[in-house]
């Protein structure tokens, strides 16, 4: 399963968790508000992690070489 997917998977459970308890109107206006752009944020923050992640390690490969060529 795709990062992605178990994003959509735990806001999926966690909401049919919370759905059990809130069960009127506005719990379905909040659903449809809301769910699609929380997974999205997720999806974009997870994005963001890796290319953070991607950076950190060309990074840390270049300091490398500059210390290499110090010593």
């Amino acid at each position: 399963m795709s990062s992605k997917q178990e994003i959509a998977s735990s806001l999926s459970e966690i909401w049919g968790k919370l759905n059990t308890r809130w069960t009127d109107e506005g719990s379905n206006a909040f659903y449809q508000q809301y769910m699609a752009k929380m997974i999205e944020i997720a999806e974009d923050f997870e994005e963001a992690c890796f290319n953070l992640s991607v950076g950190a390690a060309d990074l840390s490969k270049k300091l490398e070489l500059i210390e290499h060529d110090i010593t």
